[in-house]
């Protein structure tokens, strides 16, 4: 394993991130989480000993990809995704509708500090938000929104759950 030099014991941490929302990069996320699965099925044939021959190559797919930010910043990525966004403006039909604008996020973590610690950059793409859950409540915290995500696909430094069809590697 190699050793990372750690700077007065410095750990990644959130002030370590760097978000992007199709290559700009986007202040006010408070939170990014996401879960991945790849459904597998054991194949059986007639061995008399009940042992599988062996797996399929599974179906990919993204459980759950939630990210949340400060309210006021959360109404600028909607507002982006409605009006702004690439090939957004009426010209589809759909201005002012943020659900149906694909978009690109990327996250980077990286520490300038740390001499042979590698970033960790995530890309997800393309992504939708199909939830906005805005929160309301008394207390001294700033007010936020939860955004649910659909993404089509998920790498993190290069590296995916899924094979990607030789094909595609072309």
């Amino acid at each position: 394993m190699p050793e990372i030099l750690r700077v007065g014991g410095l750990q990644y941490n959130w002030n370590s991130t760097v978000s992007r929302i199709d290559g700009a990069m986007w202040q006010g996320l408070t939170s990014v989480d996401w879960g991945e699965k790849l459904d597998v099925e054991t194949v059986y044939s007639q061995t008399q000993n009940g042992v599988p021959l062996g797996d399929t190559g599974g179906q990919y797919s993204i459980e759950s990809f939630n990210i949340k930010m400060l309210r006021e910043y959360a109404e600028q990525l909607l507002d982006y995704l409605a009006n702004d966004a690439p090939g957004i403006g009426g010209e589809r039909g759909d201005f002012g509708t943020y659900g149906q604008t694909k978009f690109h996020f990327q996250l980077t973590v990286s520490e300038d500090s740390l001499p042979n610690a590698r970033p960790i950059h995530v890309d997800a793409v393309p992504c939708r938000v199909i939830n906005a859950k805005p929160a309301h409540a008394k207390g001294p915290g700033a007010l936020e929104m939860d955004l649910s995500l659909w993404c089509q696909q998920i790498t993190v430094n290069g590296r995916t759950m899924y094979a990607a069809s030789p094909s595609l590697l072309r």
